[in-house]
C-alpha cells in the first residue's frame, strides 16, 4: 500500500474513533445532564455536550471531504489516463493510415476514384479496428497487414529483408512479405 494510501486508511479508521467516542461522551453528557437536580450543573453539561457533538460533525465533515477528495483524484487519474489512451490512439491510427496510403498510391494513382474509394475504405476500417482496447498496444506492422489484406492490397517489404530479396532479384511471390496479387 502506498504512503498516502495508508495515511488515508489510518485518517479513516481514527475518524471513525473520534465519531464513536464522541457520540459515547455526548450520550454521557445528557444522561448527566437529565440527572443532575443542580441546574448550573446541567447547564456545564448541555454546554459540553453541546461541544463535543461540535467536534463530532467536524469529524464527520473531515471525514466527508476526504473521502470526495479520494473520488476527485480517481476521477482525474482516469481522465488523464483516458486522454493518454486517446492520445496513443490517434497517433496509431495517423501512423497506420499514412502507411496503408502510401500503399494505395503506390497501386492507383492519387486523386483516381480507385484511390479515393480505397481511402474511405481505410478510415472506416480503421476507426472500427481503433475502438480494440488493444489497438495502440498491437505492432503496428499487424495492423498494416490486416487493412492490406482486407483492402487487397501488397503487403509492405519488411525492413531488410524484402529489400535484399529484391535486390537479388527474387519475384514478388518468393517474397514472404508481399502478397502474390
Amino acid at each position: 500500500m502506498s504512503l498516502p494510501a495508508e495515511m488515508a486508511e489510518r485518517h479513516r479508521l481514527i475518524f471513525a474513533e473520534m465519531a464513536e467516542l464522541g457520540l459515547k461522551s455526548a450520550r454521557d453528557l445528557v444522561d448527566r445532564q437529565l440527572a443532575a437536580e443542580d441546574t448550573d450543573v446541567a447547564a456545564r453539561a448541555a454546554l459540553a455536550m453541546h461541544r463535543v457533538m461540535r467536534t463530532v460533525r467536524q469529524t464527520m465533515a473531515l471525514e466527508q471531504r476526504q473521502e470526495r477528495e479520494r473520488q476527485r483524484a480517481e476521477r482525474e487519474a482516469s481522465t488523464e489516463d483516458r486522454r493518454e489512451d486517446d492520445v496513443r490512439i490517434k497517433t496509431r491510427k495517423a501512423q497506420v493510415q499514412a502507411a496503408v496510403e502510401r500503399l494505395i498510391w503506390d497501386e492507383h494513382d492519387y486523386g483516381t476514384d480507385d484511390a479515393a474509394e480505397l481511402e474511405a475504405e481505410l478510415s472506416d476500417r480503421l476507426d472500427h479496428e481503433a475502438v480494440a482496447d488493444d489497438f495502440a498496444d498491437q505492432p503496428i506492422e499487424a495492423c498494416i497487414a490486416r487493412l492490406c489484406v482486407a483492402l487487397n492490397l501488397p503487403l509492405p517489404a519488411q525492413s531488410g529483408e524484402g529489400e535484399a530479396a529484391e535486390r537479388a532479384g527474387a519475384d514478388d511471390a518468393a517474397t514472404p512479405w508481399r502478397s502474390s496479387a
